[in-house]
């Protein structure tokens, strides 16, 4: 704001502040364009590895599956084993492909604000620092209880989290 009280006081005329107000547009068209590029080509990227990591499950999971007793196809029936098999590697492949990079980017641009706010006013800065602490704290200690809640109430990112650990957790197994 520092260009446009200078143009109040009449330190610059009205053909200077046009300049500078287009040179910053431009920088920030510039940038817009760069985090455009940078975003895509971060989700591109997570959404190739999402597939070549999935691409590699099912065989694992019916490595898995066809070690198990004969009983158990009993107790729970193919249908319900190839159902499980599509729903957690969709689960897998969205958590990979999509809320990794949309974590990313947002932990990014929480970490930029904050920066810039920690350059602009350091006092309001370590008052946010304090709130987010807090907010992170008590976000960490209602996800331990939902811990021993039903799967229904249960939320779909910590559902998705499940399906890939029991996966991992499956594969590891199978590579032992």
């Amino acid at each position: 704001m520092g260009n446009f009280d200078k143009f109040a006081k009449g330190e610059i005329n009205g053909s200077q502040l046009r300049a500078q107000v287009v040179a910053f547009s431009l920088y920030l068209f510039y940038l817009a364009i760069g985090l455009f590029f940078l975003v895509y080509i971060a989700t591109a990227s997570l959404f190739i590895v999402g597939e070549r990591v999935t691409s590699c499950l099912p065989l694992h999971y019916l490595k898995s599956v066809l070690s198990q007793n004969m009983a158990f196809f009993d107790i729970l029936g193919a249908s319900k084993v190839t159902s499980n098999l599509t729903s957690n590697i969709h689960l897998v492949q969205e958590a990979i492909s999509g809320n990794i990079s949309l974590t990313r980017i947002a932990a990014a641009t929480c970490v930029t604000a904050l920066i810039i706010r920690l350059i602009q006013c350091w006092k309001l800065a370590l008052v946010l620092v304090g709130a987010v602490a807090l907010w992170l704290s008590a976000a960490t200690q209602s996800t331990r209880s939902t811990s021993r809640e039903p799967v229904s109430t249960v939320s779909p990112a910590r559902l998705t989290l499940w399906s890939l650990m029991s996966l991992v957790l499956g594969s590891a197994a199978l590579l032992s």
